[in-house]
């Protein structure tokens, strides 16, 4: 078995591990392959004063073609591996697996953390299901919903509150504006003079284009509500991530109204359907998505594995 792994890179490497998504998503129908804008995000929205975040990637190839690759994410004591659909179940993915698995669980150990876990396992992906407790896993708590809904009909103009309006995120005006939302919406703890660079650092990156960044706003200027909306041009469907809307806000359709628009805009931008992810527990969110058309599709899991302290 000729395999090779080696640290992330850069730019190159980051269209390689989308492209892989993209293949996987298109070609398997057990796996769940994350849409290429959750990469965007976790890669690009990532804390951006750790300089150490991209030496949690790594990249494997065989005879000379990238084929999978690896992420840890200490934070979550979680990893995440993505292989081409022909090396599924391989021997290759095996060792994949067990790579990642056993250096996880030594950057856990030094944390004094006593699990690992991995997400985003598909309730009706058997394979990965089998190779997981083979290698002692079980099935955590934590638990999402992948909702779809089709593109192919008209979609309504977004109905807002009068006083309101809808628009796209406009230059660097805008930046502090959308995160104060964002920062409100998620009830961060960060300070927000510590919080907003992040939100800066995600638009100065490649991945981003004011085009897919959505924000209602209220009669006095304020973000109440907003969205990305990704494109993955190979299969034709956008995702929503992340969507929120400021407290002060809440209750007045502004939510349903932001997810509205980003629906047109992906239909505008080619996309055949649309897909959101959202945790089980988020009633409210699982009511928002289907009063805009999405529908249950599976459930995902996380798959958890104790560790002993050697």
């Amino acid at each position: 078995m000729n395999i090779t792994h080696r640290p992330y890179q850069g730019l190159k490497d980051f269209i390689a591990m989308t492209s892989i998504l993209a293949i996987g998503r298109k070609t398997d129908t057990t796996a769940h392959y994350v849409h290429t804008g959750d990469l965007s995000w976790w890669m690009f929205y990532s804390d951006y004063t750790d300089s150490h975040w991209h030496t949690h990637i790594t990249i494997w190839e065989h005879d000379g073609r990238t084929c999978g690759w690896s992420l840890f994410d200490p934070n979550w004591h979680s990893f995440d591996v993505y292989v081409l659909p022909e090396f599924r179940c391989s021997t290759l993915e095996d060792h994949i697996l067990d790579w990642s698995i056993d250096c996880l669980t030594k950057i856990v150990r030094t944390q004094g953390k006593t699990e690992i876990q991995t997400i985003w396992v598909a309730e009706h992906d058997n394979k990965r299901i089998q190779q997981l407790e083979k290698r002692g896993f079980r099935r955590g708590e934590y638990l999402m919903w992948y909702l779809e809904r089709t593109l192919e009909n008209p979609i309504p103009e977004p109905h807002i509150p009068n006083g309101f309006g809808i628009r796209k995120v406009a230059g660097n005006d805008d930046i502090k504006h959308r995160a104060a939302a964002a920062h409100q919406a998620f009830r961060s703890r960060q300070p927000f003079d510590q919080y907003w660079p992040r939100y800066q650092h995600f638009v100065d990156s490649p991945v981003y284009s004011s085009s897919i960044d959505l924000v209602t706003v209220a009669p006095e200027g304020n973000f109440a509500s907003f969205c990305i909306a990704w494109s993955d041009p190979v299969n034709h469907i956008g995702l929503f991530e992340p969507v929120g809307t400021h407290p002060n806000f809440q209750s007045l359709g502004l939510g349903k109204a932001v997810v509205t628009e980003g629906l047109r805009q992906l239909q505008i931008c080619g996309m055949r359907r649309a897909a959101v992810c959202v945790k089980d527990s988020n009633h409210d969110a699982l009511g928002l998505y289907q009063a805009v058309g999405f529908q249950k599709q599976y459930q995902l899991f996380t798959y958890v594995k104790a560790i002993t302290n050697e």
